[in-house]
């Protein structure tokens, strides 16, 4: 098949930035360095770029900006290896991504009450609620400003993580986060974790091969079986991290087969309980509505101290398809990517948009990802969309700045005066 019809991905889940302490400090670096050597021959190999990461959660380890800011010079020297952009990461949070310390008792039983029979619906009601709603994503502040440039949006209205969309050969690929740490708390409840109506009634358009990312296995969900039906009736592929250990599993659906699968984890705590350091490459063809997806798994050799092929996990699977009939829909851009949306105070809901042109794109990720709030705040201040003001911490919030950012980025020369902004709080 011709590039046209194949995309292919570096699959990495459970990174952990920041659990290290003591020697495993130097182990870490050594292995991530490693992947990173490892991925680049698996390009090489390829005679072509990879077209981007995938992360199913974990990115940190107790969700804090100093593991994000860590995490963000790995994944950049990731990309540059492998040939991709440092702007083709998808991210999803996993239950590592949630800053525990700061969740106030308020918050806590907001997520205690999600437990009881009627969850869903109090969950419902808590994210209909702008002060309630602000209570449960404030746990994820860091994460969102690292996942927000890279386009992963938490949103509030969908409750995707992410929502990304690809061409490859006639059809579309539409990549959809879930948010499966959406009712993380302070206290582990194992299969007691809840998506919600809004996640898992997944988009059913012509044309579109759905590529659903969460962290958390189906059987770490209590509605799992109601998610199950809508990914079986829906998606073609769900990719997942949390359990460390990769698999792969094809199912009847509806419309067709499903598959399955787990990257295991890059980096767990310690490979001392049986599972080791692991990741995938992941392959996605196109024929006429076929599918066929394949993954180079790779496990870490202690004994060669590098990554090598994991055979018993690799694999290539043709998906059936009993609606590859169907005629494509939407546009025909090389790359599309969402609007993405948050609060409904001034946005609205649109699906997807045209691709953002490059220099757009590495200008968000430069505001959310690599500036401190203070800096962003200078920034919006330098070019004029707010007032210099001693804002308190909380006062400017997540949706607000990004708006603010849209805004600028909408007039002729946008890209210039965020560019000056940025050098002149010195992180041009």
């Amino acid at each position: 098949m011709t590039c046209g019809n194949v995309r292919t991905y570096i699959h990495l889940s459970d990174l952990h930035f920041g659990q290290e302490s003591g020697s495993t400090v130097h182990v870490h670096r050594d292995i991530r360095n490693r992947l990173i050597d490892d991925a680049r021959e698996l390009a090489r190999a390829d005679a072509r770029p990879i077209d981007g990461v995938i992360v199913t959660g974990d990115v940190a380890n107790a969700g804090k900006k100093a593991q994000y800011d860590e995490a963000a010079r790995w994944l950049d020297c990731l990309c540059a290896a492998v040939g991709c952009r440092k702007i083709d990461v998808v991210v999803v949070p996993g239950n590592h991504d949630v800053d525990r310390e700061s969740i106030t008792g308020g918050c806590q039983v907001l997520l205690d009450s999600t437990l009881a029979d009627d969850g869903e619906e109090k969950l419902e009601d808590y994210l209909n609620c702008a002060e309630e709603r602000g209570l449960l994503y404030r746990r994820f502040s860091d994460y969102r400003d690292f996942a927000a440039g890279y386009g992963c949006t938490l949103d509030t209205e969908t409750g995707y993580a992410c929502d990304r969309s690809v061409r490859i050969a006639d059809r579309t690929l539409r990549f959809i986060g879930f948010n499966s740490a959406l009712i993380c708390g302070a206290r582990d409840v194992g299969g007691g974790l809840l998506l919600g109506i809004r996640q898992r009634a997944l988009p059913l358009a012509s044309g579109e091969e759905l590529v659903v990312l969460c962290h958390h296995p189906l059987e770490s969900l209590r509605d799992s079986d109601d998610t199950a039906r809508f990914l079986n009736a829906r998606a073609r592929v769900f990719a997942c991290g949390h359990t460390h250990n990769p698999s792969h599993e094809v199912v009847p659906g509806k419309s067709g087969e499903v598959l399955y699968l787990s990257a295991g984890a890059a980096v767990p705590p310690n490979s001392d309980s049986g599972h080791g350091y692991t990741y995938n490459r992941l392959t996605f063809e196109c024929d006429g509505g076929i599918m066929t997806v394949g993954a180079a798994a790779r496990k870490w050799d202690h004994n060669a101290t590098v990554f090598v092929e994991d055979a018993a996990k690799t694999f290539r699977v043709t998906l059936a398809n009993e609606n590859a009939h169907r005629a494509p829909t939407g546009g025909s851009q090389a790359d599309l990517e969402p609007l993405a949306t948050e609060e409904t105070e001034s946005v609205v809901h649109a699906g997807v948009e045209p691709n953002m042109a490059d220099d757009l794109r590495l200008i968000r990720l430069r505001f959310f990802r690599d500036l401190t709030r203070d800096q962003r705040i200078a920034v919006l201040v330098n070019v004029g969309v707010l007032a210099d003001l001693d804002w308190p911490p909380g006062a400017l919030s997540h949706t607000l700045q990004r708006q603010l950012l849209e805004r600028v980025l909408s007039s002729a020369d946008g890209v210039a005066q965020l560019d000056s902004g940025m050098k002149a709080v010195g992180r041009g």
